[in-house]
């Protein structure tokens, strides 16, 4: 992950839906269990000599969260078995360009994928499942032009788009190799090839030290923004120390804040008032599941049925 991130904000909330991953991630984990299948052994770790085997983790995993795996699986086949309501791939596609427009760069979202346990396959059954959701949840919900025009006028300033500055930045350790990176600078060197050299961020100095557009509220440590919001186009910065290290940030484009207009907003905001009108993502499931036939095989989990 670029260190220009707070440490305690975290930008993949997107990738995350309403139904709970970390209970799916364990699923897995449960399954291989029940199969027996092990590139790892049977010891998963030990402790001053005291083995923790792999039958004491699953054993353990399950008593503590079983019914939580099980809820979760249940809650999206409920889901996936609806028949009446169709997602596309185009719609699928556009979530997942929406997510990804939220990262400086595709390595990035792949790096933050990677570190949820996320596979591509998993995100895109996850945006299926929302969008399902999303539809059952809406269904019988009208907005009004009046509606749209009253919300538009009551959010007006809010709907606006805020200044953006996009930058590139070279990351190193201390304040001499900072000023020994804009020595090398002011002699001609060029920025983006001494940030794939040399930056310590790694997810940015693949792209030439780029993370893209920024606005003010996003969770960036508050040294750079401040720095960057106070720069022109081609500018670069002195040495601007963060929690991370120096900064050696450079200007690239600036988009200026933007009045909204009430044309370019509608479907926006239809959106929004759609999303207030419609019922909760629980009470959509909790519909699904009286109507659905829940028949469960293991003992333990018997009181999931619904006959």
């Amino acid at each position: 992950m670029h260190q220009l991130m707070k440490e305690n904000k975290r930008i993949l909330t997107l990738l995350v839906s309403v139904l709970a991953l970390s209970a799916v991630l364990l699923t897995g984990l449960l399954s291989a269990k029940q199969a027996g299948a092990s590139d790892e052994g049977d010891i998963v770790a030990f402790i001053n000599g005291i083995p923790i085997t792999r039958e004491e983790f699953y054993t353990r995993m399950e008593s503590e969260i079983g019914e939580q795996v099980m809820n979760q699986l249940i809650a999206e086949a409920l889901v996936l078995s609806v028949k009446d309501v169709a997602v596309t791939e185009d719609e699928i596609n556009a979530e997942i360009d929406q997510i990804k427009a939220v990262y400086p760069s595709t390595e990035i979202f792949e790096q933050a994928m990677a570190e949820y346990g996320l596979t591509y396959d998993r995100l895109v059954k996850e945006i299926r499942i929302n969008l399902i959701l999303q539809k059952l949840a809406a269904a019988g919900v009208t907005i009004t032009d009046e509606e749209i025009s009253a919300y538009f006028e009551n959010n007006k300033a809010a709907l606006g788009t805020p200044k953006q500055v996009r930058s590139s930045h070279i990351l190193v350790d201390s304040l001499a190799e900072a000023e020994m990176v804009i020595a090398e600078l002011k002699e001609g060197a060029d920025f983006a090839v001494l940030a794939q050299q040399i930056s310590k961020d790694a997810g940015s100095a693949v792209q030439g030290g780029d993370i893209g557009f920024i606005s003010p509220d996003d969770p960036i440590v508050p040294e750079y923004l401040d720095a960057v919001f106070n720069m022109a186009v081609g500018e670069i910065s002195a040495p601007v120390k963060s929690q991370f290290g120096y900064h050696i940030i450079k200007v690239t484009a600036i988009n200026e804040a933007k009045e909204a207009v009430l044309e370019e907003q509608k479907e926006n905001i239809r959106a929004i008032l759609t999303q207030e009108k419609s019922r909760s993502f629980n009470d959509v499931v909790n519909e699904l599941y009286q109507e659905a036939d829940v028949v469960v095989n293991w003992e333990r989990y018997k009181g999931f049925e619904n006959k």
